[in-house]
């Protein structure tokens, strides 16, 4: 069995000049990428940091005061993947690449002029074919690897509880309306059932609708493109991926009664709701973090202080910034993307005993994300209510 001091010596003991990580969120990258550091047979250290987004910045000055590597023998800079070829013309002791999943092509020409002695890669998403990529310019690279579930396992990361609440789409009221021809003069209603039946140009058709009704809709123009992009045409890709997110953030749209009712049952717990909309965040929760609010920083400062119990987001806690004593995890916005669970799951397991609740639509493509999802883990984390009473954190 694992501990993380096993896994601090052993890379320690490694002699290869670049390593990557591809380790859990949790187990503690940034501390043994600093422990590395301490190791470096120089006298005084010159460190690159790159991060995807600038407030990781704040995250690591954290890290190193925390783990006693904030020393004058050190100096650090700091800067993000968009900024990075500004730094190519120094020479770094070690560059330390955070969220390295964030390696684009443009990224690897950069890495194939710097200087450097060493380097640490770490995600929680390292796929092969980066790997495959960075090998041709660190031919050295060593990759060490550690899974969610096999951290919880080695009893490295805590218990993960998984709690799966499918809601039903409302089958029986028109609360919908599906509009074609939108920009069309002439304006016509037409019943869902028909819809297939008028393809008037210069008309705009408003369609009522249900719920069930809606996602139907949705679900046909989604394959739709889809088929055409897997035929070969890849100049709708776009659009298709386009539909995808539209039809996700609708369904998490449609779920907003149940967060509010399950946020007050949960009101004395401390959560993360992960949102799909701003709108949404706000309609949820007062402490909202998101791209356009300003006062964001300083709600998440006051949530890890202890100040808040309850805050909501869009995209901006989906990765590198770390939470603290965040007990329950909350998913209405079901991404598909492999990456974004992943990242997003991590920021509960600081908690000694975390909680996801995976709030989805029955019988959608959310249930064949979220099915998809829970694969990975030990099915006897994963705990089915019926409704929210039944729900016991």
């Amino acid at each position: 069995m694992k501990t993380r001091e096993d896994i601090l010596s052993f890379i320690l003991s490694l002699k290869n000049r670049n390593i990557a990580l591809a380790i859990s969120t949790g187990v503690g990258k940034s501390r043994i990428a600093l422990e590395k550091m301490k190791t470096l047979k120089c006298p005084t250290k010159r460190i690159l940091i790159v991060v995807p987004v600038n407030n990781l910045k704040d995250t690591w000055k954290a890290e190193i005061i925390k783990w006693n590597a904030d020393v004058p023998t050190v100096t650090y800079e700091m800067t993000t993947y968009k900024s990075l070829h500004k730094f190519t013309g120094n020479h770094y002791n070690m560059v330390i690449f955070d969220e390295g999943h964030h390696i684009s092509n443009r990224v690897l020409d950069i890495i194939k002029i710097m200087t450097f002695d060493t380097s640490m890669i770490l995600s929680a998403t390292l796929k092969d074919m980066l790997i495959a990529q960075l090998r041709i310019y660190m031919p050295d690279l060593c990759v060490y690897r550690i899974g969610t579930q096999e951290a919880i396992d080695s009893s490295i990361l805590p218990d993960l509880q998984i709690i799966l609440l499918p809601i039903q789409f409302n089958c029986v009221d028109k609360t919908e309306k599906i509009i074609k021809n939108s920009k069309a003069k002439k304006t016509m209603e037409i019943p869902f059932e028909k819809r297939r039946f008028y393809n008037d140009k210069t008309t705009k058709y408003i369609i009522p609708c249900t719920e069930f009704q809606y996602n139907l809709e949705l679900d046909s123009q989604v394959d739709w493109y889809k088929r055409k992009v897997m035929g070969g045409n890849q100049a709708l890709k776009n659009i298709w991926l386009q539909k995808a997110g539209e039809r996700l953030r609708w369904l998490s749209s449609k779920k907003t009664p149940y967060l509010v009712a399950l946020l007050k049952k949960l009101d004395k717990e401390r959560t993360l709701t992960f949102c799909g909309s701003i709108e949404q965040t706000e309609v949820i929760g007062k402490h909202c973090i998101h791209s356009k609010n300003e006062d964001s920083k300083e709600i998440l400062r006051r949530f890890n202080a202890g100040e808040i119990d309850h805050i909501t987001a869009v995209a901006m806690l989906d990765e590198g910034e770390n939470l603290y004593n965040c007990k329950v995890g909350i998913f209405a916005n079901i991404n598909a993307s492999k990456r974004i669970q992943v990242q997003r799951v991590g920021r509960i397991l600081r908690h000694h005993r975390p909680t996801i609740i995976l709030v989805y639509f029955a019988n959608s493509r959310e249930e064949e994300i979220i099915n998809k999802m829970i694969s990975d883990y030990n099915q006897d984390i994963i705990h089915k209510v019926k409704d929210i009473t039944e729900i016991n954190i």
